[in-house]
């Protein structure tokens, strides 16, 4: 019993609920509640990731994204749409962006999308920035540079026309790129 409170004022520390323990111990059952803030659960044949951030980090992970690609998706999302899923933003241009990633219009025909509502599903919307990204190695897209450093697309015109805009949308990236929570 004395190494079970030790281990609950562990997991209290670590920012885990004791519902691992209630868990193990059969205390939790049907009627329990799950507190929304518990980064994971863990039971015997299931993980569930309550922490919105390390699921978007999964959900990358899973449709290609991984390493320094994941880190930079993931400060995309951020920056784009804060990882709100039916995020959507009407342009100057009189296109809209959609989803995670706010993904424009312009690719709707390129990648074979029959309705722009598919790019509020988190996983079609992923899928489809993995391949505008070149399978996470150009982010020319969300005006920045490639993962080589070369500076290209949207992006190099950006700079070159707004400097001022591409540097607000740089510092932004910046921010979350440091907040990456792995």
């Amino acid at each position: 019993m004395k190494n079970v409170r030790k281990l609950k004022k562990l997991l209290i520390y670590l920012g885990i609920t004791t519902s691992i323990l209630l868990l193990a111990s059969g205390e939790l059952n049907s009627k329990s509640t799950i507190p929304s803030h518990s980064p994971i659960l863990e039971t015997t044949k299931t993980l569930i990731i309550t922490n919105p951030d390390i699921r978007l980090i999964k959900l990358l992970e899973e449709e290609g994204f991984t390493g320094e690609q994941n880190r930079v998706a993931w400060a995309i999302v951020k920056r784009e749409s804060n990882g709100i899923h039916n995020a959507r933003n009407y342009n100057r241009n009189k296109t809209w962006d959609r989803g995670l990633f706010q993904i424009n219009d312009v690719h709707l025909k390129i990648y074979n999308i029959k309705s722009p509502t598919q790019l509020f599903n988190p996983v079609q919307n992923v899928k489809i920035a993995y391949k505008i990204s070149n399978g996470g190695t150009n982010f020319s897209a969300w005006a920045l540079p490639n993962l080589d450093g070369s500076i290209t697309g949207y992006a190099k015109y950006l700079k070159e026309k707004s400097p001022s805009t591409y540097r607000k949308y740089y510092i932004k990236y910046k921010y979350y790129y440091n907040k990456y929570p792995l």
